[in-house]
């Protein structure tokens, strides 16, 4: 069997009914909005990957009413979507998670027999994504993304940051988007370093240590892994930079304190998602104004970094 195959792949997103960052629960207007993220990002993909298979994993509670709102909700998705309840599995977990990211990790592996990739919810395929087809064409087991931070800290691994595993040489990674080959898992790894959580203690405990145990679990198996190259899959406080300068973009991660900015143009994002004729330099002509006006009227946390 060809691992590698498109006919092979398994995408998956994890979705709830908590707000990840604030632990609260979403309005119907913000619930609707959410929705709309997570189906341009289905949608994103399902372009480049038309026969792989695309599978949902909801973690809250009324999955009746989430399958009806995900039917009902925009853009269309022209390939079938699964959608699971994951409160089905038995998670590993000393604590019941009440936010989605460490659900995303139940179960860990769905399918062990395919290439299995995690995307979240707020990442968004811009261009062809060549260099993640590339790195799946390598020896390599696992595809990652570097994180925006070179350095372990308590905003890239939360209260896990200084972990004897998490060394300085080593970089950290985000997981916002992983590629597993098949039969290739560190569940135990990543289940041991949960166990590390103090989970309720602090705001991180619900968040950023589900990355921290990540990071600690990949590196404990020590298995090599491919990094997506960081000119072409950003986040989204690049987006600015990168449009300016003409760099392609393939990959982008709209990350907690830029979900503003995908709402302010996610109608040019929809568009340059059907129409292959819509290039990137007319993306940044139409949008660069919601972009610099996303920025200036502090909707988001990043004008700083462009001294906007």
């Amino acid at each position: 069997m060809v691992i590698n195959s498109p006919k092979v792949m398994l995408f998956r997103w994890a979705i709830g009914d908590a707000n990840t960052c604030s632990m609260s629960k979403f309005s119907m207007d913000g619930f609707a909005r959410f929705l709309r993220m997570a189906k341009t990002s289905i949608l994103s993909f399902q372009k480049w990957f038309p026969k792989a298979k695309y599978v949902v994993f909801y973690n809250g509670k009324n999955c009746g009413f989430f399958k009806e709102s995900f039917k009902r909700a925009s853009p269309h998705l022209p390939q079938r979507v699964e959608i699971i309840d994951t409160r089905d599995y038995t998670h590993r977990y000393h604590f019941t998670p009440e936010t989605g990211v460490w659900w995303k990790w139940v179960p860990f592996r769905y399918d062990d027999e395919r290439t299995e990739i995690h995307v979240d919810t707020d990442i968004v395929c811009l261009s062809k994504p060549q260099s993640l087809i590339d790195q799946l064409s390598t020896d390599l087991n696992i595809v990652l993304m570097a994180d925006r931070t070179a350095f372990f800290n308590k905003e890239v691994c939360g209260n896990l940051w200084n972990h004897p595993a998490l060394t300085p040489e080593r970089i950290p990674v985000n997981c916002g988007i992983v590629a597993l080959k098949a039969e290739t898992t560190f569940e135990d790894e990543f289940y041991a370093a949960s166990r590390g959580v103090n989970y309720g203690a602090n705001q991180h405990s619900y968040f950023l240590d589900e990355q921290g145990a990540f990071n600690i679990g990949l590196y404990d198996t020590d298995i090599p892994f491919a990094l997506l190259p960081r000119s072409q899959n950003i986040y989204a406080t690049e987006l600015v930079e990168r449009l300016r300068s003409g760099i392609k973009i393939e990959i982008c991660h709209f990350i907690a304190d830029t979900k503003d900015v995908f709402h302010k143009i996610e109608n040019y994002i929809f568009r340059h998602i059907y129409d292959e004729n819509y290039t990137l330099d007319d993306f940044w002509l139409s949008s660069k104004g919601s972009l610099l006006g996303s920025l200036a009227d502090g909707a988001t946390n990043i004008g700083v970094s462009y001294g906007i």
